[in-house]
């Protein structure tokens, strides 16, 4: 590995170290869903595999981990495993795998862009700034399966896109014991794998000749069985996830009455929203980019695609906003602030969106399409509506994973886009830990200290 990447780590490591401190120093007990997470873990810990909070809707991936990288300290240490499964120590776990995702990030960015198409110190740089994200970073430092999640599905990615198809299978079906709705990236990653060969076949068939839109959807037909072939390992984790379903009669575990499937088509337009938020400093920086963007305005197809979307929005805002009764009943997290200082203002406000949700949608695929096919785009856009749609929650850590994807796979930022997303995530980060740290309040009639977070 390169110096500038363990300069990097290093530098991540420390602030992790740091803000591990302070929030241990501030909450030493478990918090929001931890009060589910660590008695859960400390059972398992115990060996108790039996019992089952049925509060908790994910399977237990998270525990077994904790098991699996505790039992060896524990017999090392010569320490009861019990005594280990800390609370402290179970967030550990956590900012472990944050740490570790920083230099798979760094590794895909190569494998997407090639290591000639950017400096070292840039992929770096860029690596950095997406292991700082403000909402994935944040979880680090609790015991959530968000960060565990993240890591296996990019993990899977990188095996994936590296020609290790059976690992790829394996580690992604294991991020299924995180979060259930991984599934739809095990889809995607075998997708991906599979547009990748099948251009390459259909390269081989060119070899200089121009070839039809039809010829190639043939030649598509003609190598399912081929594709099938290669992605068996993908293709069993995908039937064996319906069969859980069957037997489960839901996705979700324990509590599934607040966690039902819906057609919540506005989550789209939120993401578009956030991403572009997110990414603004980082495409700004691209002046060919914006400027081609605007250009993309005197295409009469363009424009149409704009109208369209204004009539889809209108429809979806319209027809299908709807509030979880979670978000109106907890002020403890951005969204509620979001909704209710923002949507319930006014009735209208949610109409006077529309334009920006429009063109937050179009920048979104403008910027994929500079250096991705248009198949890849489609199959990105699809796993995003499977992801999204269905959650009634506007929970903004839905759409971490959705997002990485997207900023590994756009052109890379200059230099100073680089310096403005480094600045913008750690504002957002630091803003967010003084307010969870430095600004607990209560509820009338509850004693309990609350705290602020995503």
């Amino acid at each position: 590995m390169p110096r500038e990447l363990w300069l990097a780590a290093g530098f991540l490591s420390a602030c992790c170290g740091v803000l591990y401190t302070l929030i241990n120093a501030a909450q030493p007990s478990p918090y929001m869903d931890e009060v589910f997470h660590v008695p859960q873990a400390q059972r398992y810990c115990s060996y108790d595999f039996s019992h089952w909070d049925l509060m908790i809707t994910t399977p237990p991936g998270l525990y077994l981990t904790s098991v699996a990288v505790l039992a060896p300290a524990s017999w090392i240490l010569g320490i009861e495993l019990e005594a280990l499964c800390s609370v402290s120590l179970l967030r550990a776990q956590n900012v472990l795998i944050s740490v570790a995702i920083f230099p798979l990030l760094y590794f895909l960015l190569l494998r997407i862009h090639g290591s000639t198409s950017t400096t070292t110190w840039a992929a770096v740089h860029s690596a950095l700034n997406m292991a700082l994200f403000p909402v994935s970073f944040f979880f680090s430092f609790l015991y959530y399966t968000d960060i565990g999640s993240t890591f296996l599905v990019l993990l899977g990615y990188a095996l994936g896109l590296s020609g290790h198809t059976l690992l790829s299978a394996v580690v992604l079906t294991w991020s299924l014991w995180f979060r259930q709705t991984n599934i739809i990236w095990v889809a995607f990653v075998a997708g991906v794998i599979g547009l990748q060969w099948v251009e390459r076949e259909r390269e081989r068939e060119r070899e200089g000749k121009q070839m039809t839109k039809w010829a190639f959807l043939l030649g598509v037909v003609r190598d399912v069985p081929t594709l099938l072939r290669m992605l068996w390992p993908h293709v069993c984790s995908i039937l064996l996830f319906l069969l859980f379903i069957v037997w489960n009669g839901s996705v979700a575990l324990g509590d599934k009455t607040h966690h039902q499937a819906g057609l919540h088509l506005p989550q789209l337009f939120y993401f578009f929203a956030f991403t572009c938020g997110f990414a603004a400093t980082a495409m700004l920086s691209q002046i060919e980019l914006i400027a081609s963007f605007l250009k993309r305005f005197r295409d009469v197809n363009w424009i149409a695609s704009f109208c369209i979307l204004m009539i889809a929005s209108l429809l979806a805002v319209h027809y299908f906003t709807y509030a979880h009764p979670y978000l109106l009943a907890d002020n403890r997290h951005y969204p509620f602030y979001v909704w209710k200082n923002v949507f319930q203002r006014h009735w209208i406000i949610k109409y006077l969106y529309l334009p920006p949700y429009s063109l937050c949608v179009l920048a979104v695929v403008h910027v994929l399409l500079k250096i991705q096919t248009a198949l890849w785009v489609l199959l990105y856009l699809f796993c995003v509506i499977l992801v999204l749609v269905p959650q009634k929650l506007l929970e903004f850590r839905y759409f971490v994973f959705p997002y990485l994807l997207f900023r590994l796979h756009v052109p890379q930022p200059s230099w100073w886009g680089l310096v403005g997303e480094s600045v913008l995530h750690v504002a957002v980060t630091m803003v967010t830990v003084v307010l969870f740290v430095n600004y607990p309040f209560r509820w009338p009639g509850n004693d309990s200290l609350q705290r602020f977070m995503w």
